[in-house]
């Protein structure tokens, strides 16, 4: 199964802001991502036609060409890995040794115990790799892990000053998802490892009523 890759120097996109992103191809996508098919927010917009190409193999590099932009890029750089797919299990290490020095930051359903390890050694590396919850009671699940940091779907209607999982763990929404002039660029806690708080995103998108139903459990 062959991983297509896209690079975008500066992204176009309001909530991530003017950073490098990359996209990957649908076949990262794991069977176990609650949202596949089921409202998934790439499945909608210019992002999703983006996708297809890039899918397909009609505007894609290699893992080769990905590597070579990620380390092209400057010391210090803040960049988001997977605007559209997951991360590939057979590449993700060498993503992050190629991000040293870098800041880049991504996230993942693939929860295997294989990727598990994979994550915490990225994570060492400098390059974060949140785990995708599916609901504030699967973020708890997944922060018993001890495997890396985590977000997570909320429903659309979730308190914009976030609250606490069941747990009693402090939930903090996304603030790019509330305020006009906040997004990736400008913010970057999507790239702190070590935080003590899950980073909630509320459902949206054309698919905002199916993603609410798996919010909500």
């Amino acid at each position: 199964m062959t991983t297509y890759y896209h690079f975008t120097p500066k992204s176009s996109n309001a909530k991530t802001g003017p950073i490098p992103v990359t996209t990957t191809s649908r076949n990262s996508c794991p069977d176990t991502c609650a949202f596949k098919n089921n409202g998934c927010y790439a499945e909608s917009g210019p992002l999703r036609i983006h996708w297809n190409k890039v899918s397909d193999g009609s505007r894609s590099i290699t893992l080769e060409q990905l590597l070579g932009h990620i380390q092209s890029l400057p010391t210090g750089a803040l960049w988001r890995h997977n605007q559209a797919g997951d991360v590939s299990e057979q590449d993700v290490i060498n993503i992050a040794i190629a991000n040293v020095g870098r800041k880049g930051f991504t996230y993942t359903h693939n929860h295997s115990l294989l990727m598990g390890r994979k994550i915490k050694e990225c994570n060492a590396y400098g390059f974060t790799v949140n785990l995708s919850a599916n609901n504030l009671e699967h973020a708890d699940k997944l922060l018993d892990l001890n495997i890396g940091p985590v977000c997570s779907v909320v429903p659309s209607d979730y308190h914009v000053h976030g609250g606490m999982t069941p747990k009693g763990r402090r939930v903090k929404v996304c603030p790019a998802t509330q305020l006009d002039h906040v997004n990736c660029a400008n913010c970057g806690l999507c790239q702190i490892a070590n935080r003590d708080y899950v980073i909630a995103f509320p459902a949206h998108g054309t698919g905002k009523r199916k993603a609410n139903g798996v919010a909500n459990g």
